[in-house]
């Protein structure tokens, strides 16, 4: 197996904006919108069934969706904002609201139990890419739609026995669709459709890699009165937790170290912070603080896990306070409505109504010397003239590799790049996707290369011996169109056949993404490169060839790298 990678510095020309309407937006899409169900019923089958039938308990495998339609309801827009980050680029953001009463039956597959889903909700900031341009047709390499931050989710259930009968089933559906967004269309994640040849886009990173703007590392200070979940009948104030947080930023994530006994815990000033890649203001850190030791109806059971959460904070209104001297102190008082409070000590902080507070220091770094100066121009120049998280950081671009097993894809294949000897956190790509190759029809009449149904008809006639002169004949071409689309069809199945015979269930899978990494304060820490197949690891990068350029300081050029 081998990948395509490349390490560099990048940055980006200053954007422009402007603003209007959208309300014609809402009138196609209400002409589209059956389509659109279709194809969401088809992306229902493919992608959520297995899920859920993955998630659910074994009794349950069964479980499928027996209608699913969005309704009528077509997403409304706010304004629309037109967003030119470079010559090359022009971007489509905009307000994104759905309301729709839904037509979804979910079967589980045993004893007749079903229920369905009545109505959804979804809104978020939807946001439309066009890179890169071209200076010749089709003008633009490829379409990218992603939304910003995790789009606000509400669904209301019917059939609310049916679901008493699955406890949890209701949080683990909600759950899992939020998970399928966030995995699929949330920054850095991104529906993309390409529109140009491979030929005729240089550099593909550029089309489906949203570059990051900047970096944001996240310390947590301390915490103060956090719900105690360990506690005895008659001792009245003695309550303790074993807190530790989880930060999650876009789809990377991490947590701290436990602080033991205390409901007011002191992290230590040692260790490692959070670091998060960031591609747009508008992304949102989601921290929440849970206890080690909930979860377990036992003797030592504590009842209690979930301690609190940070209300999703947007990038920018994190950094706004950085802009004076590069990094800050933040305080939150944390969301305690969705902790389990009737199972705390009637003196707990938070049955008195006592907030839990917890404190943070926040670091902003541009990886972008002008990355949204039309939105934040004080702080961005403030923040990178003052280094911010980082004084330097390491590019590691990701393209493409083959010889990779079929099986592999179903658990996902993904890169982590990290430091040996260094206690910087990693940072992790996406998924890969297959490469799906695709016959060369560009020299055939539009009228040919667009209508697949002809395509058949000329494979049937030929396959049954007919000449190229009576299969022109029925289906209205010249023999010299037949002959030349029958020569490119049976190139490519040449192609297929030869690298099936070379590479027998083997595929290739591009990333084409970036992956900003902090560099290390050790100067004797080792640049290493990872492949996941899930969560574990399969398979690391040569790392001699990246040691010896880095120790230089030289970038690396792209290049193929062995897998070990």
């Amino acid at each position: 197996m081998a990948l395509d990678s490349i390490i560099s510095k990048d940055a980006a020309e200053s954007p422009v904006s402007d603003v209007g309407s959208l309300s014609w937006l809402t009138s196609l899409l209400g002409i589209l919108w059956p389509k659109l169900n279709e194809s969401l019923a088809s992306l229902i089958h493919d992608k959520v069934t297995p899920q859920l039938q993955h998630a659910l308990p074994s009794p349950f495998k069964g479980a499928h969706f027996s209608r699913f339609t969005l309704g009528s309801g077509v997403p409304s827009y706010g304004e629309i904002e037109i967003v030119q980050r470079s010559s090359n680029s022009v971007q489509v953001e905009m307000d994104m609201a759905l309301s729709t009463d839904a037509d979804i039956l979910l079967d589980l597959g045993v004893g007749g139990i079903c229920f369905g889903v009545r109505k959804i909700r979804v809104s978020g900031r939807l946001c439309i890419a066009l890179k890169p341009l071209l200076s010749r047709l089709p003008l633009v390499g490829a379409v990218q739609v992603f939304f910003a931050a995790q789009p606000k989710l509400e669904m209301r259930f019917a059939g609310l026995a049916a679901i008493a009968e699955i406890p949890g089933l209701e949080r683990k559906l909600h759950s899992m669709v939020e998970d399928l967004l966030r995995n699929s269309i949330v920054l850095p994640n991104a529906k993309t459709i390409q529109l140009a040849k491979d030929d005729q886009v240089p550099n593909w990173v550029e089309a489906y890699c949203h570059q990051p703007i900047g970096a944001i590392r996240v310390q947590v200070l301390w915490a103060r009165n956090l719900a105690g979940t360990n506690w005895q009948m008659g001792q009245a104030n003695q309550f303790s937790s074993d807190p530790y947080c989880l930060l999650r930023l876009g789809t990377s994530s991490t947590r701290t170290s436990t602080v033991r006994g205390t409901t007011s815990p002191t992290w230590p000033g040692t260790e490692p912070a959070a670091y998060f890649p960031v591609y747009h203001l508008d992304q949102e850190l989601e921290i929440e603080v849970h206890d080690e030791g909930g979860g377990f109806l036992d003797r030592n059971t504590r009842f209690v896990s979930f301690l609190g959460r940070v209300q999703a904070t947007r990038v920018r209104h994190l950094i706004s306070a950085a802009a004076e001297a590069g990094r800050c102190e933040r305080h939150f008082v944390l969301d305690t409505t969705k902790v389990n409070s009737s199972m705390l000590h009637v003196n707990d902080p938070v049955n008195l109504g006592v907030p839990s507070e917890l404190q943070l220091v926040v670091e902003w770094a541009n990886i972008c010397d002008t990355a949204c100066p039309d939105r934040l121009p004080e702080l961005m120049t403030a923040a990178g003239a003052r280094g911010g998280a980082s004084d330097d950081l390491l590019m590691v671009e990701l393209h493409a590799g083959d010889g990779f097993p079929e099986e592999c894809l179903e658990k996902g294949l993904r890169w982590r790049c990290s430091w040996k000897g260094s206690q910087e956190f990693p940072v992790t790509s996406h998924r890969g996707n297959p490469r799906t190759e695709q016959p060369d029809y560009d020299g055939l009449p539009m009228g040919l290369r667009k209508n697949k149904a002809l395509m058949e008809v000329i494979d049937r006639l030929a396959k049954r011996g007919e000449s190229i002169y009576d299969i022109g004949a029925v289906i209205n071409f010249p023999p010299d169109v037949v002959l030349q689309y029958l020569k490119a069809r049976n190139e490519f199945d040449r192609r297929v056949r030869a690298r099936q015979q070379r590479d027998r269930f083997c595929l290739e899978v591009q990333w084409h993404q970036t992956l900003p990494l902090a560099l290390p304060s050790s100067p004797s820490a080792q640049l290493i490169i990872e492949l996941l197949e899930g969560e574990a690891v399969i398979g690391v990068l040569d790392s001699a060839v990246l040691g010896e350029r880095l120790r230089a300081g030289r970038a690396l050029e792209r290049q193929r790298l062995k897998l070990v």
